[in-house]
């Protein structure tokens, strides 16, 4: 299993300072977030903790700023550690949990999130979320490739965002969220707006423009936005 997740963030505040900001979780499994460190973190794990790892990156996330935040990661092999990018850089790691085992990064019944996690401490089950962001996230993209570092540079565009339908691993692009930014998106009566970090005008989500997938949205903290049904499968 093989993932490269993309997006632009901007904290406004910590939607928990006693948790995690989750960024986005995938399928239940594989969650990239902000610790209650700042520091950028990527998990991997089930529901019944037989697989359960942990990474962090040098560095930490500020609030009021923009930050392009990529990870890529090859789960086809326990000693692969993912490779996490802010502002087009690869960031030292350490590996805080080593995995035991691998795990398969997406699949058709696990629930996905992007501002939030799918879990509560309690239950490790879907719901609501406990760790919520608390800002703006845009431009998000999920593939089924671990990007290259010059691949995840040309995402980043030097700090403007871009149109990913010229990108080079487009084929590999499962699904890309341009959080209002494309004329087809749509709200179902929600109004919170996902600035674009270039200028552009604000918009608001809902688009999943290459593959449906069950995706919840937070734009903010408390505000649950939900998409379209289907698969994310990588």
């Amino acid at each position: 299993s093989q993932l490269t997740v993309s997006m632009w963030i901007k904290r406004l505040g910590p939607g928990n300072p006693d948790t995690p900001s989750y960024l986005m979780h995938i399928s239940e499994k594989h969650a990239l977030y902000i610790d209650i460190d700042n520091k950028v973190k990527f998990h991997i794990g089930d529901a019944d903790s037989s697989v359960d790892a942990m990474w962090s990156a040098a560095g930490t996330i500020d609030e009021g700023e923009w930050y392009h935040i990529a990870v890529s990661y090859d789960g086809t092999s326990t000693s692969n550690n993912p490779v996490i990018y802010v502002n087009g850089t690869s960031k030292s790691i350490t590996e805080e949990d080593a995995p035991s085992a691998t795990i398969n990064t997406a699949n058709n019944s696990g629930v996905t999130t992007i501002g939030n996690s799918t879990f509560t401490p309690e239950s490790l089950k879907p719901s609501s979320g406990m760790y919520p962001f608390e800002g703006y996230i845009d431009e998000v993209s999920l593939w089924n490739d671990n990007l290259s570092s010059g691949e995840v540079s040309a995402i980043y565009n030097s700090g403007y965002s871009c149109n990913l339908s010229d990108h080079s691993k487009y084929a590999n692009l499962v699904s890309w969220w341009r959080m209002g930014d494309d004329p087809g998106d749509t709200m179902s009566g929600y109004d919170s707006a996902a600035v674009d970090p270039t200028g552009n005008p604000s918009g608001n989500v809902i688009i999943d423009v290459v593959d449906g997938a069950n995706i919840h949205f937070t734009a903010q903290s408390g505000n649950d936005l939900k998409a379209l049904t289907g698969s994310a499968n990588l």
